[in-house]
């Protein structure tokens, strides 16, 4: 599996560097920056698995961060944090593509798990997909009948169809 890469946006150094130091302390790649403009910088630079960001923020708060960032990886999952989730927020926040509301409260450990079940859930779909790419390969090096075009895994010196009957001698 490629590098998991976390990006943390938060405009509140002391709560950027608090969650930072921890995911970093954590062996997680975590990039961190202070606003939504080092955000998008950051996210023409690498791709990231993951983004946590803060909802008030000077120039571009978290709502037009995440719309932004839709326009650009429209399949990285979202985080917004906040000091004051209320249900409507969290409605709004879903329909610009916030997989989440987490309140500034929450504990870093909890967050932790968010990042990892998210990196869970990528790593499936990898290995699906990988899954299928070899389901793909082996198709194409089944057998097939030149009779009637049944398809068999595997090859030997003589391939014989267990449908129609045909034989086939390899050379």
């Amino acid at each position: 599996m490629q590098e998991f890469n976390v990006l943390i946006v938060d405009d509140d150094k002391a709560y950027l560097n608090m969650i930072c130091t921890f995911f970093q302390s954590l062996g997680m790649d975590t990039t961190c920056v202070g606003s939504g403009k080092e955000a998008i910088k950051e996210i023409k630079d690498k791709p990231f698995n993951v983004i946590f960001t803060d909802f008030q923020m000077p120039e571009i708060n978290g709502i037009e961060l995440a719309l932004k960032v839709r326009s650009m990886v429209p399949e990285v999952p979202i985080f917004l944090f906040t000091a004051y989730p209320t249900p409507a927020m969290e409605d709004a926040a879903r329909q610009f593509g916030i997989s989440r509301v987490i309140s500034k409260g929450y504990p870093l450990k909890d967050i932790l798990a968010i990042a990892l079940e998210e990196k869970m859930k990528q790593e499936s779909k990898v290995k699906m997909r990988s899954e299928e790419m070899g389901e793909k390969e082996d198709a194409e090096k089944a057998w097939v009948c030149p009779k009637c075009g049944a398809r068999f895994k595997g090859w030997s010196m003589i391939n014989t169809c267990s449908k129609c009957g045909y034989t086939e001698e390899k050379a």
